[in-house]
């Protein structure tokens, strides 16, 4: 039985959900929002509406989407979250990823000073700027320093740029983006041609297509990586440019369905099925 925890407002959840119903994998879903009023949890089950009461111990693996602030949470609710917190990291015995796994992207820099560790990929060239003004004199690109999302914006040449806050400032590289989803052995690789600089942000004439041309060394060490990191299941940022890749960051909880809606098969929802544990009915 695999276990879903977070809210259903998440739509990678809810696609991986209908996966499941579909391929008859047996699931029970927990929604964070209703922790202390509907949904409760003891020592041994979890008691669930409209459900029979759920042993742990007939828990194979939880997917783990508890990405949000519940600081406007009531007392319940917030002790409820660090009990499953606890559980999700100490006692069910596969993740998708554990909580302490995930803060691994509260600092891009930390996670660029990681990755310079392996010689399979380069480092784009990146700067910390902060309460400055600058001036660059190539083209370069802007984001945040930490997990919240931001869209990457250029910085266009011989521009004069105020920055307050911290933000992380990178070399401009033209080339193929490519998503590797890594979930413990396995990956997908997915390229994106596009013509914006975030493609996130420009799905009107964005070409997505499995990309079968990564090297098996860089395939090897970005597990070993992803493993050195404790993530179990990543999507990691690649950039083909000047017949190099480039490392842009691993997101410690990947909004996959984005990527495979795009594609013909489900091979990673089906890699994370198999890891899970889970159980066709």
């Amino acid at each position: 039985m695999i276990l879903m925890v977070g809210i259903l407002a998440d739509p990678v959840i809810c696609y991986f959900m209908d996966y499941c119903m579909d391929s008859k994998v047996d699931f029970a879903f927990v929604d964070v929002n209703l922790l202390g009023q509907e949904i409760f949890f003891d020592q041994t089950h979890w008691f669930i509406p409209n459900s029979p009461p759920l042993a742990h111990k007939s828990i194979t693996g939880v997917f783990n989407r508890v990405l949000f602030s519940w600081a406007n949470y009531h007392e319940l609710q917030k002790d409820l979250l660090i009990r499953l917190f606890n559980w999700m990291d100490t006692i069910y015995p596969k993740v998708l990823n554990r909580p302490k796994s995930t803060y691994s992207n509260l600092s891009k820099p930390l996670q660029l000073q990681w990755a310079s560790a392996f010689s399979f990929w380069e480092i784009p060239d990146s700067w910390i700027v902060s309460f400055n003004k600058i001036r660059v004199e190539d083209p370069c690109i802007c984001k945040s320093i930490s997990s919240s999302r931001s869209i990457v914006n250029n910085v266009y040449y011989q521009q004069h740029l105020k920055i307050y806050e911290p933000a992380l400032v990178q070399e401009h590289l033209n080339g193929l983006n490519i998503r590797l989803h890594i979930c413990d052995q396995s990956y997908t690789a997915t390229a994106i041609e596009s013509s914006s600089v975030d493609y996130r942000y420009n799905k009107i004439d964005n070409h997505y297509f499995d990309y079968h041309d990564l090297p098996l060394d860089l395939v090897h060490g970005a597990i070993e990586f992803a493993n050195r990191i404790g993530l179990v299941f990543c999507g990691i940022d690649l950039i083909f440019s000047k017949g190099r890749y480039y490392f842009l960051e691993a997101n410690p909880s990947p909004g996959y369905s984005y990527f495979e809606s795009q594609l013909s098969h489900h091979q990673i929802s089906s890699s994370l099925v198999n890891y899970l544990g889970g159980r066709v009915r």
